[in-house]
């Protein structure tokens, strides 16, 4: 029997014990009636608690699943771009490695100065080197 049901019944044995001297039973049942409106009352709002609850997790899940999915693209494009950058590395090392066996050979180079003279490689090299770690130079 639900809240509801019980209230009518209460209602309806009101109404026939009116008008015979049974006013302590009608009392029970007003209290009764009162305690299950009551009790209707709260369960609607537990009801509509455990909706916002219910609301409020699905909310928090979706947020952090679309952070979540954030997360995994923005790492997904730091791969690809660590990749591309070690690639790019790789190749840095085998174009220096190749000037770096160059070094101490006794090459030179011609007009390095706009002016015809010979300048050692090694010197030229020495000059790239320092200008690479922040090192001013007179070239």
């Amino acid at each position: 029997m639900t809240n509801e049901e019980a209230i009518e019944g209460f209602k309806m044995d009101n109404l026939m014990l009116q008008g015979r001297n049974n006013e302590s039973v009608i009392e029970r049942n007003n209290i009764a009636i009162k305690s299950l409106q009551e009790n209707t009352k709260l369960k609607a709002e537990i009801e509509q608690l455990k909706k916002n609850i219910i609301d409020s997790a699905n909310e928090i899940y979706t947020t952090q699943k679309l952070d979540h999915e954030l997360l995994i693209k923005e790492i997904k494009h730091l791969q690809s771009t660590n990749a591309k950058l070690c690639e790019e590395i790789a190749e840095l090392k085998r174009f220096k490695q190749y000037f770096d066996e160059l070094y101490g050979t006794g090459l030179e180079v011609a007009n390095w100065h706009l002016n015809g003279d010979l300048e050692s490689l090694d010197n030229f090299m020495d000059y790239a080197n320092d200008y690479m770690r922040g090192k001013e130079s007179n070239i």
